[in-house]
């Protein structure tokens, strides 16, 4: 196995008459690495969706099972499949793999290459959204004491502006 893919997010807009959303190309080594989250697109709005088959819950379909190690496939939204997302909402779905690594390799004089290979790819996939996630933070120049300054941003408000507050240290939110 590689890893052939940096696609760790997929933006999912809603048709108004669908309710499949594919997540080809972003492969998991488990279901728990999924986050899924459901944006109103007008307010920003977003709430994380879990499993399920419910009106707000979402369904998998797998391309391949994971016993082989990865796979991607398909997400029903919602799980009921009653009422289709509108084209004012998107799903955005989030490969989120785990941090821990539970293979121990034990030298027995036999080379496990698949076994290897596979706990190299997670390591990938965990550098990838780290990155992911750092392309998408305000970064401080160096030699500045990170803990001199507060990079939290404030809640998104409608027509509202974000500008640092008097200190200098942090975020606000303002009224242009």
């Amino acid at each position: 196995m590689t890893v052939a893919s940096q696609t760790n997010t997929i933006i999912a807009p809603g048709s108004g008459s669908g309710f499949t959303h594919s997540f080809a190309g972003m492969e998991i080594f488990a279901l728990t690495e999924l986050l899924v989250l459901h944006v109103v697109i007008s307010t920003l709005a977003v709430t994380i969706v879990a499993a399920g088959s419910g009106a707000t819950q979402y369904g998998i379909t797998m391309n391949s099972p994971l016993t082989d190690g990865k796979a991607d496939g398909f997400l029903t939204y919602p799980g009921d499949e009653v009422t289709p997302m509108p084209t004012t909402e998107q799903l955005v779905i989030i490969r989120v793999p785990s941090l821990l690594q539970g293979t121990a390799l034990k030298n027995l004089g036999v080379q496990l290459p698949k076994t290897m290979e596979t706990v190299l790819d997670k390591m990938q996939h965990q550098i990838q959204n780290l990155q992911e996630q750092l392309t998408r933070c305000p970064k401080i120049k160096q030699g500045i004491d990170p803990v001199t300054v507060d990079l939290e941003l404030p809640d998104p408000v409608a027509l509202e502006g974000v500008r640092w507050d008097v200190t200098g240290a942090a975020y606000e939110s303002y009224t242009p």
